[in-house]
């Protein structure tokens, strides 16, 4: 009797939250360019405090508090928060108190059911984006291109619309998607085209999460691919849109893809190789496409990047604003090729024109940040931007003694 007492004062002692503890975060040069998105694991130091627990996380040096944000997410603990950008030219390591505050920092988001089609997620009364979850069809388009589970609209900083729905040059491009022109599984006679809406489509089945805090909102949704009334894939998606600053504002989204029965195999239209994760700009003037090499003189579909971007006058605005994507160096064929339109496309397009073959029990994962900033792709930053997600703030935790 008395040895489980004992290891049940122990192990209460080990799952119960630290009331201090330190957070070291080493600067590059790069990542003082931008404000960065930091994130510590800190499920050993925390254990599952619960929602309700409010935080507060102070500058060891200057006393400055910054907002921070714990999320309990299946099997782990996040702490997430976002470093001011502060030019640099030398590395730097700063300290950071986390304890408990007597009161949670108001959320800068709200996300909201509008009219039973979308999730719309606003800052500080600010529209940001939504996620179209029920079926949409725009007056005057074929039926066929009904559908839904994208990303639309996204706004740019001054809350100016940044992306298409329905565009008459090609009706089946929705603002922020993930979508493939060739599948096939062995059942089926010939390949579909998700892309295209030809044949399949996908289907909102609920949302997964949802939370919203001061340093960022994450929802999280269960989709499905049908052929008919048949599920062949299922697919969650997870957004996590972080605060916007002067400069630039990150939005993370991570797809998992996984067939139900067979295997199916995906991929990019022939000869071009287009396919996957796709961004389709709204109407806009003074377009011009950037990559790692700088501004690109004309479309492309072939060509390697870690990201690339398209900034233009957007119709309502006032001035140059646009948006990155940013390839994960963990995702298969980093870096990828992409596809880049001066009509308003930018599209990393794995598997390109190979294939990949999606099996039950292994999922197919892919992850990628957005960019959206002010000005060109220079005065956006998109370059440090990238460098702060390529290679994040490294976090060290010590207990406070």
């Amino acid at each position: 009797m008395k040895r489980a007492i004992i290891f049940a004062l122990a192990l209460a002692a080990a799952s119960a939250p630290a009331a201090d503890m330190t957070l070291a975060v080493s600067l590059k040069p790069e990542h003082s360019q931008v404000a960065v998105p930091v994130e510590a694991d800190v499920t050993q130091a925390l254990g599952n405090p619960g929602a309700t627990t409010a935080w507060q996380l102070v500058d060891a040096r200057t006393k400055e508090a910054l907002p921070c944000q714990v999320s309990s997410e299946p099997k782990r603990t996040l702490l997430r928060f976002i470093i001011p950008a502060k030019a640099s030219a030398e590395p730097v390591t700063r300290q950071f108190r986390l304890t408990k505050a007597s009161q949670p920092d108001p959320p800068a988001f709200k996300l909201e059911d509008l009219d039973k089609k979308c999730l719309q997620l606003t800052e500080n009364n600010r529209p940001v984006l939504a996620y179209t979850y029920a079926m949409q069809l725009k007056d005057g388009v074929p039926e066929k291109y009904r559908r839904a589970c994208y990303v639309h609209p996204i706004h740019d900083l001054d809350g100016v619309l940044l992306t298409d729905d329905f565009p008459k040059d090609h009706y089946h491009h929705r603002g922020l998607f993930w979508t493939w022109p060739n599948v096939k599984s062995p059942s089926m006679e010939k390949a579909l085209d998700l892309w295209g809406l030809a044949g399949m489509g996908q289907r909102f089945h609920r949302a997964l999460g949802r939370e919203v805090g001061p340093v960022f909102a994450r929802l999280g949704v269960s989709t499905g691919w049908y052929v008919g009334e048949r599920k062949i894939v299922d697919e969650t998606a997870w957004l996590t849109v972080f605060r916007a600053d002067e400069t630039g504002r990150a939005m993370d989204v991570d797809l998992t893809l996984e067939a139900t029965k067979e295997p199916v195999t995906i991929g990019g239209r022939e000869k071009k190789g287009y396919g996957g994760f796709t961004l389709r700009f709204a109407p806009r003037t003074e377009t011009v496409l950037w990559t790692p090499n700088g501004k690109l003189p004309k479309d492309a579909d072939h060509d390697h990047f870690p990201w690339a971007d398209l900034s233009a006058k957007l119709a309502g605005g006032t001035g140059v604003s646009g948006a990155a994507i940013f390839d994960h160096a963990q995702n298969p064929g980093f870096p990828n090729t992409w596809c880049l339109r001066h009509y308003g496309v930018i599209s990393p397009t794995y598997p390109g024109e190979g294939t990949h073959e999606i099996k039950p029990g292994q999922p197919l994962r892919l992850r990628y940040r957005v960019w959206i900033h002010r000005g060109d792709a220079q005065a956006g930053k998109v370059s440090a931007a990238y460098a702060a997600f390529a290679k994040p703030p490294e976090v060290k935790i010590q207990h406070a003694k």
